[in-house]
Order: C-alpha cells, then structure tokens, then sequence
C-alpha cells in the first residue's frame, strides 16, 4: 500500500490563504470526447507526463488518456477498479443532503509506467448537513463531507498497484508528481496545511 507521510505547519488566515492558493491545481475546465464518442459531463482532470504529453480523464470514468501537446491521442487505459460506479449521475442534493457519488479529480505521472489517481468519496460515517445548502470553502468543512482515495496504477495495464483511504480531503500539489495536501483547522481556529508525500513500495 501506499505511505503517506505528513509534514504541518500552522498558520493564520491569510497566510493559509496564500499557502492554499500557491498550492491549489488550477481546476480544468471544459468537456473531454471519451472513447465511444461521447462527451463527459463531468469536470475532467488532468495531469503532465513526460516528453511533452499529458493525461486526461473524466471524474466518473476509470478511462485515462495519454496525449501528445496537441491532443491526440496515443494511449488509452481503463483502470481495473471494479468499486468505482462507472458514469454514475450525481445524486440529487449531493453532496450535503446525499452521500455524494466518487469522483475523480486528480492523476499524476508517477515514472515507470504509474500514474498516482485521487479520488474523493463520502466518509464512511456520512450523514446528512442539517441547515441551509453552504456551497462554498468559508462557511463548510468540505474535510468534513470527503474521504480520499489514492490509488497507484500501472499506466500499462491498468492494474491498480496499491490503494489507501484517508479521511482527508486531498489537493495535488502543483509541480510534484508525489506531493498531496490537506486542509484543516486545530481547536484555537489555526488552519494547518498538511503536506503528505506518496511512496510506492513492493513488500516482501
């Protein structure tokens, strides 16, 4: 299984601020043509890969496409997770009044033929938000609403390698292919930015 080690640090408001913007991936935005033709209708990832290519995806699909810089495509994976609900709509008031569905948002080219998948589930102990529908980062515990899985993939394949649940909500951390972050707040209001490093290792 993975090993993920954290490293904190706390911080004020301001300075998380600025800790979480330089850190935050720039979400993409936009449709991705799957491999039957279709057009996803979830929020794509992406991610960079060596030799000036990059890995696209949708969040509620085990398919994973390597390209070259100007899109085409040179390979396609279907990642063989048999947990994962494949084109699952999202539930209606998710994910505060319903469990909200996986998806996946992150991936990372890892070298020798792994890519590194993050996806968010709802915690094991779920329960329903009382009060209004809060929809943003200031006034919700969004650590609170998701569990992450990680997940290390043989790009060749598809075989999952190692998966690990966390119950934190993790961001990738740009420019490294083995960095995550979370986020969370200490009993005196101090946010702590957790730095978590992912190590691959063959046992026995």
């Amino acid at each position: 299984m993975p090993d993920l080690t954290s490293s904190s640090r706390s911080a004020t408001a301001s300075e998380a601020e600025e800790s979480i913007v330089n850190l935050r991936p720039t979400p993409a935005h936009g449709t991705l043509e799957e491999a039957d033709g279709r057009t996803a209708n979830i929020q794509p990832f992406l991610g960079s890969a060596p030799g000036n290519r990059f890995w696209s995806g949708s969040g509620d699909s085990s398919l994973i496409i390597l390209r070259v810089s100007t899109g085409e495509t040179e390979r396609r994976v279907g990642v063989q997770r048999g947990w994962f609900p494949e084109g699952a709509p999202p539930a209606e008031g998710e994910p505060l009044r319903a469990p909200p569905v996986p998806r996946t948002f992150g991936i990372r080219d890892m070298g020798s033929d792994r890519v590194l998948l993050i996806t968010r589930v709802a915690p094991i102990d779920w329960a329903p938000t009382e009060g209004p529908m809060v929809m943003n980062m200031v006034e919700h515990d969004w650590s609170a609403t998701f569990d992450t899985v990680v997940e290390v993939v043989d790009s060749s394949s598809g075989t999952v390698l190692a998966r690990v649940r966390r119950p934190e909500l993790f961001g990738a951390v740009n420019g490294s292919d083995r960095h995550l972050f979370s986020v969370s707040e200490d009993s005196m209001g101090h946010v702590i930015v957790s730095i978590w490093r992912v190590e691959f290792r063959i046992v026995g």
